[in-house]
């Protein structure tokens, strides 16, 4: 592996000095740091550099073996972030101090509620700072001089004659935190009733943003509090973009006769659809501009169910339509019966009957 690749991401030469290094850095660290559209990798790999090139003993190693020489050695690297405060001051010149991770939460809807909107009150609890006249989030950390704001403390272990391993352990003084918070900070717990407006046609898994409104830590930034939706599925519709879809039973009579067909929407207001020719079972019609907007429409399935019985009324009526029993050939005509399935139970060796027709019965009239 490369022994120079630390030094030409510095810019600088293998004699350079300690001030030229340190000179290097900075303005490496500047140019890549991720908040200027740098390049988040290679700003960490310029931590690691300056890391090595600034400590002699790491300088040593690194400029006889190379990066495998310090791996070998089990020498590990800081966080880039870690080295850029503590370098520059314990302060971050590019922009704000480093924000806590900001808090995600579910917010779970019905489909009613994204249709009509909904205005939602959350009382939250969280927590937050307050700082003296004369300190700042920037400068509210003091950073350890034991372990130089790492948290952690080197150490030298001889394991073999001649060969010496180097291991870290917590920094006693700071407690493995590698800072400390000023004196005269206060940290305490402010409740806060936020309100929450679910706009019509808000969509599964959209994002609302409470900018700073998360726990707050001293030293940095509040985090966001960050609502995400959640859908909560529905008994009748289903949704898909701007789409919704649903499944309309009918009778027989209104699919034959263009009756118009009573609708409820999310909103439980009604209106009345109409198809002005034969509705099919599982027909799959349209209403224009009817779905979760103005944008959206409405799929609806129909289900035609057959009536079980025929009353003497409509008899008549449906034979004016079809050829009447005289009109038909001399045939012999078999009555079809309910299917029964145990009435082949007391033949249960009846290898030749089909196992889905054992049970039909017909009697000859």
């Amino acid at each position: 592996m490369s022994k120079t690749k630390f030094y030409d991401l510095l810019g600088v030469s293998k004699n350079a000095s300690a001030s030229q290094i340190k000179k290097g850095y900075r303005k490496m660290a500047m140019k890549e740091h991720p908040d200027k559209g740098g390049d988040e990798e290679k700003f960490k790999e310029i931590a690691k550099a300056y890391e090595t090139l600034s400590n002699p003993e790491k300088k040593k190693i690194y400029d006889q073996y190379g990066e495998d020489g310090l791996k070998n050695q089990g020498m590990g690297f800081s966080q880039a972030t870690d080295i850029f405060s503590m370098f520059f001051g314990g302060s971050n010149p590019v922009g704000n101090s480093r924000k806590k991770k900001d808090i995600i939460y579910p917010l779970k809807l019905t489909l009613e509620d994204l249709y009509k909107g909904k205005n939602i009150k959350i009382r939250i609890t969280r927590r937050r700072v307050k700082y003296p006249d004369h300190i700042t989030c920037e400068n509210a950390l003091i950073y350890c001089k034991y372990c130089n704001g790492k948290g952690v403390v080197t150490f030298m272990q001889q394991i073999a004659l001649g060969f010496m391993r180097q291991g870290t352990t917590p920094c006693t003084k700071c407690q493995g935190k590698g800072k400390y918070m000023k004196k005269g900070i206060e940290i305490y717990e402010e409740k806060k009733l936020l309100k929450i407006d679910i706009e019509k046609g808000r969509k599964n898994g959209d994002r609302i943003n409470f900018e700073g409104e998360a726990d707050e830590e001293p030293g940095q930034s509040p985090a966001d509090l960050i609502f995400v939706i959640e859908t909560q599925p529905h008994d009748k519709f289903q949704r898909k973009n701007n789409d919704l879809y649903t499944i309309e039973k009918i009778g027989l009579w209104d699919a034959l006769l263009n009756k118009k067909i009573e609708i409820t929407h999310l909103d439980g207001n009604k209106f009345y659809a109409q198809y002005h020719k034969v509705i099919k079972n599982d027909h799959l019609l349209c209403v224009r501009n009817k779905g979760m907007n103005s944008l959206g429409d409405l799929y609806i399935k129909f289900e035609v169910t057959f009536p079980t019985i025929l009353n003497q009324r409509e008899r008549k009526i449906l034979n004016k339509f079809v050829d009447s029993d005289e009109k038909m050939g001399e045939f012999l005509t078999y009555n079809l019966i309910e299917f029964e399935p145990d009435i082949n139970e007391n033949n249960p060796n009846n290898e030749h009957a089909h196992p889905q027709m054992q049970g039909v019965q017909c009697a000859q009239q």
